[in-house]
């Protein structure tokens, strides 16, 4: 590892390749949103990378002989045949722990990884490295791409209202958006009458999403209750309510049936799905905060206490 670590003290950092050496080449796995952040860093240190999704783990396989290093950020354990191609052409591993994983840090598979000597941990966070450290994983604090390195996301605008009569008592109807709607606010074109104090839907309202940039757009709808909405391409989204579930398929154009779920209802926005297996969100129980993650599409949740 040394190699590496002589031309970069963070995976965060945007200083350029040091001068004369040749670009590394980075094999890049892991968790897709994380992966393409530090790409683009990788980008502007001078290196070249390429993300590979874990279910095309042959077509990665083909790249472990022409890369400098294979980084991995996210998942505990090291694709078996990834660990092993590495082992047998001699090229360094980089695992970048975030979040949750680290609850997984004691399993056996990653003791043998460890314990070969091959890998290098980074953690994203000192109290991470340090929960490494208790089951034998020396780690060191490297933090991910700070927020100022991600491309903008401008805001959404403030909801419409318009205010009409209708036989002569003031109606205030508020046009919102999809999050609003998940979230817990009035549903789209609520009409809100300010004498008396009632909610109607307002009529003949449509709500419309595209996957093409803006060409083409489809009617989208979630399911109405109020929960948390969370995505990990332009097409995959999930919905999470109150002991409830839904996903959709096509950019939230139409979701599959609402299914029974034991969990607890989710804090708005706060579902992040890190891939089409691993999702986690924020919640209360009681008065304590807890996150409930997945790893297996959903299929099973766990709640983990946080501290306070």
């Amino acid at each position: 590892m040394n190699a590496i670590d002589s031309r970069t003290q963070t995976a965060s950092g945007s200083a350029p390749a040091a001068a004369g050496a040749a670009a590394l080449r980075m094999l890049v796995l892991g968790y897709p949103r994380f992966a393409r952040r530090q790409m683009d860093v990788f980008s502007r240190r001078g290196w070249r990378s390429s993300f590979i999704e874990s279910r095309f783990i042959l077509h990665a396989l083909t790249r472990v002989p022409f890369c400098d290093a294979v980084y991995q950020i996210g998942m505990p354990v090291v694709p078996a045949a990834i660990f092993d191609a590495c082992g047998r052409y001699g090229k360094p591993i980089i695992k970048h722990w975030v979040g949750t994983d680290v609850l997984r840090a004691g399993e056996p598979e990653v003791a043998r990884q460890n314990d070969a000597g091959r890998i290098e941990h980074w953690a994203d966070a000192p109290w991470l490295a340090e929960e490494l450290g208790t089951v034998g994983i020396s780690a060191k604090f490297v933090g991910l791409s700070p927020v100022a390195e991600v491309p903008e996301m401008p805001l959404g605008p403030a909801p419409l209202t318009v205010l009409t009569f209708d036989g002569g008592v003031p109606v205030k109807y508020v046009y919102t958006t999809t999050i609003d709607r998940v979230t817990g606010g009035s549903p789209p074109g609520t009409q809100l009458w300010l004498n008396p104090s009632s909610d109607v839907p307002a009529p003949n309202q449509l709500e419309l999403g595209s996957l093409d940039g803006g060409t083409t757009w489809a009617a989208i709808s979630p399911p109405l209750q109020p929960g948390a909405i969370g995505y990990f391409d332009s097409a995959h989204w999930w919905w999470i309510g109150s002991a409830a579930w839904s996903r959709s398929a096509d950019g939230g154009s139409t979701w599959t049936p609402v299914r029974n779920l034991g969990v607890i209802a989710p804090l708005p926005a706060t579902l992040q799905l890190l891939d089409d297996q691993h999702a986690w969100y924020g919640a209360a129980a009681g008065d304590r905060a807890v996150l409930e993650t997945t790893s297996d599409g959903g299929v099973h949740w766990r709640m983990v206490l946080l501290p306070g």
